[in-house]
């Protein structure tokens, strides 16, 4: 679980489920971003802060237990990407990016 925004509210974030089938490796990672039009620029900045915690938490704890805090710069210790560590990568969820209808 990576969490996004204030940690007493806890209600953005994402969850990340990692699998390897005949040495393919999956990601499926389900993202709750920041709602409303004007907040694209904190969706993107979350999204990235998302991806880059996840690549830190999987390249050093692919097989364990994992907790993670928003505060942990561990991710910032990163060289490899998570884009770099699997196969395929599905990104799903609430995601809150709109067309302007205007």
């Amino acid at each position: 679980n990576v969490i996004c925004g204030i940690p007493i509210l806890m209600k953005k974030g994402a969850t990340a489920v990692a699998i390897e089938i005949d040495k393919t490796k999956i990601c499926f990672i389900n993202c709750h971003l920041f709602a409303h039009q004007n907040n694209v620029l904190q969706r993107v900045s979350a999204l990235e802060f998302i991806m880059n915690q996840l690549s830190s938490i999987f390249s050093n704890n692919l097989n364990s237990s994992i907790h993670c805090l928003l505060n942990d710069k561990q991710f910032l210790q990163s060289k490899t990407t998570i884009i770099q560590q699997f196969d395929h990568i599905f990104l799903f969820g609430d995601l809150n990016f709109r067309i302007d209808d205007k």
